[in-house]
């Protein structure tokens, strides 16, 4: 059985802020993840390694509008580095914006993804309790199927509208 590891990636800063903030990890363009090592002490670890070999990668994305889908990889390959662990993924692409993502878990509780809105059903009205209930009790989660994800992301009416 394939697995899918959502991949909560952190909210960009407003570019109204001023910040010298560079964020390039995952590097869409080259179907990578993790070679910046900021992932190293958690999900990119080492001793993952083999566990990560075939697995998907699902980007989330937090914003205004809840947690988004931005991308999801095709099974990854696992390069070990002597410092780091990379995901690779062919095709390299780019992913969706914000904007046009589907809905992994509104910020009232909606979610393109029926099995995962049930088993977050719990959460409603309190977005912060989403990545908790990722973290803690992923077993609920099982469920939720490759063939769904990728119906939901294919039948999104922007679904071809991504990052320049």
């Amino acid at each position: 059985m394939l697995k899918v590891i959502i991949v909560h990636l952190r909210r960009p800063r407003s570019k109204s802020t001023k910040s010298d903030e560079t964020r390039s990890d995952p590097f869409w363009e080259f179907g990578s993840f993790g070679i910046t090592g900021c992932h190293s002490r958690n999900l990119m670890h080492s001793k993952n390694a083999d566990k990560l070999n075939g697995v998907r990668f699902a980007f989330a994305q937090g914003g205004k509008q809840g947690t988004r889908l931005i991308y999801m990889t095709p099974p990854v390959r696992i390069v070990k580095h002597r410092h780091c662990i990379e995901a690779t993924w062919s095709p390299a692409e780019m992913p969706f914006r914000y904007d046009h993502a589907p809905i992994l878990a509104s910020n009232k509780g909606r979610s393109d993804f029926s099995e995962l809105e049930s088993a977050l059903n719990w959460c409603r009205g309190q977005p912060s309790k989403v990545s908790s209930q990722v973290i803690f009790e992923a077993e609920p989660l099982v469920s939720l199927t490759i063939s769904q994800m990728n119906s939901s992301v294919s039948t999104q009416p922007n679904a071809g509208k991504r990052k320049a």
